[in-house]
């Protein structure tokens, strides 16, 4: 498996299979639209969850959490 980090993302290769994933403020970005993401990392996000290879994982749901307690 190999990993190339892009600013905010982490693609991984396996079996020519791109999975994009995705870390906490990247999310709330994306999610939030803000001026804070990039168009190209806004269109890579979108074709990303077009295509189902997005991965967003269980420790975010926690993380944004936090966030939300902190205010």
């Amino acid at each position: 498996m190999k990993f190339m980090v892009w600013n905010d993302f982490c693609f991984i290769w396996k079996s020519c299979v791109i999975i994009l994933v995705i870390d906490t403020h990247t999310l709330l970005w994306w999610v939030n639209d803000t001026k804070y993401l990039s168009k190209h990392a806004k269109s890579v996000i979108d074709e990303a969850v077009r295509s189902k290879a997005v991965n967003v994982s269980c420790i975010r749901s926690w993380e944004i959490t936090l966030l939300v307690e902190r205010g």
